[in-house]
């Protein structure tokens, strides 16, 4: 009996924190992706905005285009 108290209680708490900690997670993936992003475009302002950049080095193995 105690068990199914302790169940009832405490089993939409945590199904709470894992969504919590869902939502964390792709916020974080989403921030990181959002600085790939403007770090790219800034060395494409530095270049002088050149167009198309080819094989985008530091990124992957160098065949990112």
């Amino acid at each position: 009996m105690l068990l199914g108290i302790f169940t009832v209680t405490a089993l939409p708490r945590f199904i709470d924190l894992s969504t919590d900690a869902e939502i964390a997670t792709n916020s974080a993936i989403a921030s990181a992706l959002d600085a790939a992003i403007q770090g790219a475009k800034i060395k494409w302002i530095i270049l002088g905005s050149p167009g198309l950049v080819q094989n985008l080095q530091g990124f992957s193995d160098g065949q990112l285009d």
